[in-house]
């Protein structure tokens, strides 16, 4: 479709392959590879279909039954509704963790360029090995006018308010930026045209990098800061990698 960029990234969280059932979280970035650089953002998702409601009291387990069949039978698997979506794309991206999923599409044209493909993941959850939060990486070179290398991170952070979970969320940020990043310098090889060294955060690295996801932060409310303003006694304890 016309206007729809090079490359396409999707992060879901609490996500299932099934739209409409239990619909998920989602976030979507996209990048263009060309030479004049640039992108559009959106996201994708569906509404779970409404079931009508049984005013009667002899509703029977089979009746029941029979509507979940019914409801599954309506879901849209993701993927395959992606791919109707970007037919002039290639997914070379199939990442998961737990509950999160980072999808990556790069124009067919393109596709057969997109080198160098490296995965990463980070579990932030309960005692920080839980998926039920974290981040995924993913990077590479897309061969084209400008030889683009991108990076896409897909997160679950911290949800509720306050002070300590915002700190929370902050920590979270930094540390998967540093587990992919580890991860993703040891996926490069000397080969690669832009090897991901640990020294240094991705995105000082590479051309483009991109953070979606179900970030949880508050934009006010209940003693919240403005949006765009960060507390001093917070900023201290924000990792350089958040910075």
């Amino acid at each position: 479709r016309a206007g729809i960029a090079d490359v396409v990234a999707i992060g879901l969280q609490e996500a299932t392959t099934k739209m409409g059932v239990t619909g998920a979280k989602s976030s979507a970035v996209a990048a263009s590879a060309s030479s004049e650089g640039g992108g559009t953002g959106g996201s994708l998702g569906a509404a779970a279909p409404k079931q009508a409601a049984s005013s009667s009291s002899t509703t029977t387990k089979k009746d029941a039954d029979k509507a979940s069949s019914s409801a599954s039978s309506k879901a849209v698997d993701l993927k395959k509704r992606l791919g109707e979506l970007l037919p002039g794309h290639e997914l070379v991206c199939d990442a998961a963790r737990g509950q999160m999923k980072l999808l990556v599409y790069v124009r067919r044209p393109l596709a057969a360029g997109c080198r160098e493909r490296r995965t990463a993941y980070e579990n932030t959850g309960l005692g920080h090995v839980v998926a039920n939060k974290g981040g995924i990486a993913f990077a590479c070179c897309v061969a084209g006018a400008s030889h683009a290398t991108l990076a896409f991170f897909a997160a679950h952070l911290a949800a509720h308010e306050g002070l300590k979970r915002r700190r929370r969320r902050n920590s979270d940020v930094g540390e998967i930026l540093r587990g992919c990043r580890a991860d993703l310098a040891k996926a490069s090889t000397a080969a690669c045209r832009a090897p991901v060294v640990d020294a240094l955060d991705v995105d000082a690295q590479l051309d483009y990098s991109f953070f979606v996801g179900d970030l949880n932060y508050r934009a006010g409310g209940g003693g919240a800061s403005p949006p765009g303003f960060i507390d001093a006694d917070v900023d201290d304890d924000v990792d350089d990698d958040v910075d």
